[in-house]
């Protein structure tokens, strides 16, 4: 049962991949094709040994009929999914998870509870430090250098620090590979309780899952928002929001001379529209998409038209 539970979950991500990746031809999706048909020979293998039926072949065609039924459920949950992608990375999500799961049940099933606190003290640590919202600040601050900003130039409201701080924890829980490892290395009796190769890889894959999953799941992803963002502006559309930081065109007005307004990063046009980025210690954030730098001026020296939408063509 363990067997085919584990060659059902290869089957309908490999089936979701297929159909996420078939119209990008047959090089994008291939090793995707083999996983599947290798699962469902797996399955074929395994009602063959299993089911012992007259006649001899019920069992096999069985295997072959469930193992083709799981692959068409992962092709339909990727159809069906809201975009084409997320069919398979939700599929892959929680098989990842599962193992991971499985693994750690492998580990702890036999603990005591000197053994649990040696390890869920380095559990708990990301949550520690998942009660400071300042640590979510990682990913405003990958989004703002797409725009050459830094983090002081835009205020972030604490309850999107709170919820991005969520984002950077579940990133951290990347560590718990570690531990999965380790169980399953236990279990099938690969670790050695006084050999220290296997002590020596458990911390290496604990060192670099710990730093890759912030980096993979959270800085990364940030900076390639923002690089969208960015090219959004450039395209004259209105980018999404981003934990707390809502871009909208608008179009600026001085109060006085507009050569009297003092300005921080270029020159002001008020005729040109701009990509309010936020504002932090009374100073708005402007980016100017055709000049591709940002301008930083007074909230007193200026009057914000918000403009829904795409950027406007022209201002005044």
């Amino acid at each position: 049962m363990w067997w085919m539970l584990q060659l059902a979950l290869i089957a309908i991500v490999a089936g979701a991949g297929i159909a996420d990746r078939w119209s990008s031809g047959f090089d994008s999706w291939w090793l995707m094709g083999v996983s599947a048909v290798s699962a469902v020979l797996g399955m074929v293998a395994l009602t063959w040994r299993g089911v012992v039926v007259q006649p001899r072949w019920v069992g096999p065609l069985v295997g072959l009929v469930f193992g083709t039924g799981v692959v068409g459920m992962g092709v339909a949950l990727a159809v069906t999914a809201p975009s084409r992608p997320m069919g398979s990375r939700v599929l892959f999500l929680a098989g990842a998870s599962y193992v991971v799961l499985a693994g750690i049940w492998l580990l702890v099933r036999q603990w005591s509870w000197r053994t649990a606190i040696t390890w869920l003290l380095p559990v708990v640590l990301p949550l520690v430090l998942g009660v400071f919202p300042g640590i979510g600040l990682v990913v405003h601050t990958f989004y703002l250098d797409a725009f050459d900003l830094r983090l002081e130039d835009i205020e972030i409201p604490v309850v999107y620090q709170v919820v991005a701080s969520l984002k950077v924890i579940a990133a951290m829980s990347m560590w718990l590979l570690a531990p999965a490892f380790w169980g399953y290395a236990k279990h099938f009796h690969l670790a050695i309780r006084d050999r220290w190769v296997g002590h020596l890889m458990l911390l290496f894959i604990a060192l670099c899952s710990f730093v890759a999953g912030p980096w993979m799941l959270a800085a990364e992803p940030a900076g390639e928002a923002g690089q969208r963002a960015v090219a959004a502006a450039a395209a004259g559309r209105a980018p999404a929001a981003y934990f707390g930081i809502k871009p909208e065109w608008v179009c600026v007005a001085p109060v006085g001379r507009a050569a009297e307004t003092a300005v921080e990063g270029g020159e002001f046009q008020p005729e040109h529209p701009y990509l309010m980025l936020g504002d932090a210690d009374g100073k708005a954030v402007l980016w100017d998409p055709k000049e591709r730098h940002a301008l930083k001026i007074s909230m007193s020296k200026i009057k914000v038209v918000p403009s829904e939408g795409k950027a406007p063509a022209h201002c005044g």
